[in-house]
């Protein structure tokens, strides 16, 4: 007993002494450490876990303690599908609940991400499920399809909103909204590859605006709202329907699979679309009918199964 009196007497009297310690110590911890010499290390561990699947790079890292934010600045982001994601300040703060409940859950924020900003929020749910609350403002197509190494030439920003629950092993399919907006929609003339149609050449098209509401339920995208373009644009239209969206794990990395559509399209060409797109609207010009100062093609769209070549049928 007299040992911890005598214990206690040396704390209060060098209190002040003990304080500046911790303080100091904190500050060579959480300050003046160099985070950023960490860079090889956390990236050759990533690239271990992941069989060298995933490589991740960054200039700068900075921790605060008091939120236990995480932030990197300069990430450069690859994988087997993205080629060279770079991120100019991503941030991420862990959800203590989640940790406690041994869940995935925090937020994380990316400036700079595809020319835009992206912000991330996973929230533990019931029976091992997450909801995902996601947000992307500006992102640009054209960042989209150089990550992704794709030939389709277009351009836009986009703004997409998500509210899913979702299971982070995908044994069970994701559900919630989807809302998604693009903004200035530009695909000059080109030919692209179809899996169900083949190769189809595509004149110059440009929308305003093109939005999209919809829910994921029972493993198919529900089609809410679908707009293309807008009545000043000399090609514009509107979709609705469901399409089986079916999102696999193959051995940790996520694929979605289109397995079947069943859509109501309904477009309007004017006069300057369609004398550049005669080749295209050949395809539907069955289903055309001829309105003031417009040609209307409304039809059905359906397939049952991946490769099962569609189903064109008139749409009243």
């Amino acid at each position: 007993m007299n040992s911890i009196i005598i214990g206690f007497r040396f704390l209060l009297k060098h209190k002040w002494k003990i304080s500046l310690l911790f303080i100091l110590t904190s500050v060579f911890l959480f300050i003046l450490f160099p985070l950023g010499d960490l860079n090889d290390f956390i990236s050759s561990k990533i690239s271990q876990a992941t069989n060298n699947k995933v490589f991740l790079q960054f200039e700068e890292m900075h921790l605060n303690p008091l939120t236990t934010t995480l932030n990197l600045d300069k990430v450069i982001f690859e994988t087997e599908q993205l080629d060279g994601l770079t991120i100019e300040k991503l941030s991420a703060t862990p959800s203590i609940m989640a940790l406690i409940a041994k869940q995935p859950g925090g937020k994380i924020s990316a400036e700079g991400f595809l020319g835009g900003t992206l912000n991330l929020k996973i929230i533990p749910a019931e029976k091992n499920k997450s909801e995902l609350n996601l947000t992307a403002e500006k992102i640009s197509l054209k960042e989209i399809k150089k990550i992704l190494s794709s030939n389709l030439p277009i351009s836009g920003t986009l703004e997409l909103t998500t509210n899913l629950n979702i299971d982070p092993a995908f044994t069970d399919q994701p559900e919630g909204d989807i809302q998604a907006k693009i903004q200035k929609f530009e695909m000059p003339s080109t030919s692209i590859q179809l899996p169900d149609l083949g190769s189809i050449n595509l004149p110059e098209i440009k929308f305003s605006t093109i939005e999209l509401k919809g829910k994921l339920q029972g493993g198919r995208f529900l089609i809410e709202t679908g707009k293309l373009g807008s009545n000043t644009d000399d090609f514009s239209g509107s979709i609705k329907g469901d399409i089986g969206v079916v999102i696999q794990n193959m051995n940790g990395q996520m694929k979605p699979v289109v397995n079947s559509y069943n859509l109501s399209i309904d477009l309007q060409a004017k006069p300057a679309f369609k004398d550049r797109a005669s080749f295209f609207l050949n395809f539907i010009d069955q289903y055309k009918k001829e309105e003031s100062g417009v040609t209307r093609y409304k039809f059905k769209l359906l397939s049952t199964g991946p490769g099962i070549p569609p189903q064109f049928s008139a749409l009243n």
